[in-house]
């Protein structure tokens, strides 16, 4: 739900400004809520159930837009050829189609942490409450913001936009429970690495395959469905980006490779 003073993009009507939300100046059939608008550039008043299926979004940014802007460089040029007039517009309205439905994802992922953020400053200026619930959301919100920041590109490079989004929206559905264990079990992989790199383990070893089956199982909380090859493949990138690197072994040297070596013989890669 909007709150009053946000601005949004209402159907035809241009950009509004959310005046109010409570009972309408009218009588209506349901007892609903509705939004009162006020378009930027006109001095009408406008009055939508704040369940209209009428589209509306939050503004982006001037920041947000820039950004989005500056992405253009990083399209691939398209080299297709063809002497059909028709058969190059379709091509090319499909490959903007898809691009713009990736923008959208972003901008989409974008607002929703704006939103999440907004929310979190009211709540601790003692504005509009947040419950437990609420605040749980901002913080899945903000941790998967964060872990698009730090590896987002190469995850999204080497599976794909979808396989990140899906990966994304299993983190936000899990429960405070899930979530838990899911951050627990994270800490028992990284601790048995560090004992295991320490006291001169095999990967090949005992201890080295229950590391792996534990990030299996760790995999899981964020994996619609597991393959092993998807499995090597991550944990390849834990030793070739050194961001990933950097994270296994904050604590002593050679955990990232050892999780490979480890995921390898696991996989049988």
């Amino acid at each position: 739900m909007y709150q009053a003073g946000e601005f949004i993009v209402y159907g035809t009507n241009s950009v509004c400004r959310v005046e109010s939300i409570g009972k309408p100046p009218f009588e209506t059939e349901e007892d609903k809520l509705y939004y009162t608008l006020v378009p930027v550039t006109g001095t009408e008043t406008i009055y939508i159930p704040t369940d209209s299926p009428v589209f509306t979004r939050p503004v982006i940014s001037r920041e947000k837009a820039e950004e989005l802007i500056n992405s253009i460089p990083d399209i691939e040029e398209d080299h297709f050829v063809c002497h059909s007039v028709r058969m190059a517009n379709e091509h090319y309205q499909a490959a903007l189609q898809s691009h713009l439905a990736e923008l959208e994802a972003r901008r989409a992922r974008l607002d929703d942490l704006i939103l999440t953020v907004q929310r979190t400053i009211n709540d601790i200026k003692g504005g509009t409450k947040m419950t437990d619930q609420e605040k749980f959301e901002a913080f899945k919100r903000r941790t998967v913001e964060a872990n698009e920041t730090a590896f987002g590109q190469e995850i999204r490079e080497k599976y794909g936009d979808e396989e990140m989004d899906r990966a994304n929206a299993c983190v936000l559905a899990l429960t405070q429970e899930e979530y838990a264990q899911w951050k627990s079990l994270g800490g028992e992989i990284h601790t048995a690495l560090v004992t295991a790199v320490k006291a001169g383990a095999d990967p090949a070893g005992p201890e080295g395959q229950r590391i792996a089956a534990l990030h299996r199982r760790w995999l899981s909380y964020s994996w619609e469905s597991y393959t092993p090859q998807a499995h090597v493949g991550l944990a390849e990138l834990y030793v070739s980006d050194p961001r990933f690197t950097a994270y296994y072994d904050r604590e002593v040297p050679g955990c990232a490779a050892f999780l490979r070596d480890a995921v390898r013989t696991y996989t049988g890669a």
